[in-house]
């Protein structure tokens, strides 16, 4: 009876060992775990597939509704959550329309000198980025909710691209690779600190922000191209009075003075940024509505003026699109487009400018904004136009950059294409010149540099400005 239970309880030792065997096995079975069959997603869609089911050197293929999306592999511990490789798709960005979507994952394991595949798994789910939205009676209207005491910090990145390509190579459908140099990035801060007349209008803080964890900002300016640090305490606001369509009633950068008789006398470094809210229609819209808009092309022009001026923007006349209502970031939204066609310049170069933002349909919020600008000049010899096409290179209107200005001789102020300094002058297109910046800021001596090479035939230089503003954090 003692040998009969032993062996009894070695038995039942041995079937818990095997099935906890089994659990891992099943744990590292390659297999979609999420999302699940049947579900309804948005936006970025997470596929999660068990880590350990992934063999070293192994990759895994995706395929949505029967075409290839990529191959890719995981990425060390970056894509690897609570045991899980998470596969982000974005479905937004890929284009891809709402309904059913089969998602299939196929594992590919190394064999031999190649791979062969392993194993595959799917899953379908129902996309819906914007079928589920519906406009009401009359359209949407879009207004900014100005609620008092509201704060909303922003992320800025400033990149500057440019291209060039032969005119013979553009004609045969040849595209231009576009070479950005590193982003320069920065927070804002948007701050609606008082209402009027019920909300139709209110008073908006706007101010650059370290990034977090920082007690500076580094940031290159208009009158000078390097990059130079710039304290928290010299960070200053501006302030406006805006519609809550989002256009400008009054706008002033406020003056500080100083304690016990000191007779204020404003900082050399203080550093100010004009990022204004894009304006909004004001009727109501549905997709595909079109109107004549107002895009904040530019901002103060003098910044000689920055202490006594009325106005902080000057928008220009824009075409209005209401390009889809559709999720963004987990919130119902309205992707707005609009644009500006700048016409021809006297060195032939041509300008547009165009941005593309969020507005949340229940909060009344900007949750994102890209503005591009774009120049684009045919050069028939590099070496002897190019100082041409950077002479000329203010020709979009003439106006200053939108952005910040910085107080005092060649502080500067953040994005809208760079910062401008307070009676600094603006930067020379240098040796070769070629094109400028929007708002009549040359690029600098290296962009022509660049463009430089043989000095026959036509080429065409692009040089494309984006700034993207994204919400970060709600104070």
């Amino acid at each position: 009876m003692i040998l009969e239970k032993i062996g009894m309880n070695r038995l039942i030792t041995v079937l818990v060992a095997a099935s906890l065997t089994a659990g891992i096995f099943a744990q590292g079975a390659f297999t979609i775990r999420r999302p699940a069959n049947g579900s309804t997603v948005r936006e970025v869609v997470k596929v999660r597939i068990p880590s350990t089911s992934i063999p070293q050197g192994g990759y895994v293929g995706f395929t949505v509704n029967g075409k290839f999306i990529e191959a890719t592999v995981p990425v060390g511990d970056t894509d690897i959550q609570d045991g899980m490789w998470v596969y982000q798709l974005d479905t937004k960005a890929r284009g891809i329309p709402d309904g059913n979507l089969k998602i299939e994952a196929v594992l590919y394991a190394p064999f031999g000198s190649g791979a062969r595949i392993a194993n595959r798994s799917s899953v379908t789910v129902k996309l819906d980025n914007r079928t589920s939205i519906k406009p009401p009676a009359g359209g949407f209207k879009l207004r900014y909710n100005f609620k008092e005491g509201s704060e909303y910090i922003y992320r800025i990145e400033e990149r500057v691209g440019r291209s060039q390509i032969t005119e013979a190579q553009a004609q045969l459908g040849g595209r231009a690779a576009e070479l950005s140099n590193d982003p320069e990035i920065f927070r804002y801060l948007i701050a609606f600190d008082k209402r009027y007349n019920g909300g139709a209008e209110g008073l908006v803080r706007l101010q650059p922000f370290t990034l977090n964890g920082k007690d500076h900002v580094t940031v290159s300016t208009v009158a000078d191209p390097i990059p130079r640090r710039f304290e928290k305490d010299t960070l200053h606001p501006i302030y406006m009075r805006l519609t809550n369509t989002g256009r400008e009633i009054f706008g002033r950068a406020p003056f500080y003075t100083g304690f016990e008789g000191n007779s204020g006398k404003q900082s050399l470094l203080d550093l100010f940024a004009t990022i204004p809210l894009p304006i909004l229609p004001t009727k109501g819209v549905t997709v595909g509505s079109i109107w004549d808009a107002g895009m904040v092309a530019s901002s103060l022009a003098d910044i000689s003026k920055i202490y006594d001026t009325d106005k902080m923007t000057a928008p220009s006349r824009a075409r209005g699109t209401l390009e889809a209502i559709e999720w963004q970031n987990n919130e119902r939204c309205a992707k707005i487009h609009n644009k500006i066609q700048l016409g021809t310049a006297k060195d032939g170069a041509t300008s547009e400018q165009e941005e593309f933002f969020w507005i949340s349909l229940d909060r009344g919020v900007l949750l994102k904004l890209e503005r591009n600008y774009v120049r684009t000049v045919r050069i028939k010899d590099v070496q002897n136009s190019g100082a041409t096409a950077g002479a000329d290179g203010g020709t979009p209107g003439g106006k200053a950059r939108p952005g910040a200005q910085g107080a005092g001789g060649g502080s500067g102020a953040a994005t809208g294409a760079k910062f401008q300094g307070k009676g600094g002058p603006s930067r020379p297109g240098g040796d070769g010149g070629g094109p400028r910046r929007p708002g009549g800021t040359g690029l600098g001596g290296n962009a022509g540099g660049r463009s430089g090479g043989s000095s026959s035939g036509v080429k065409i230089v692009r040089e494309r400005v984006q700034i993207t503003m994204t919400l970060d954090a709600s104070l």
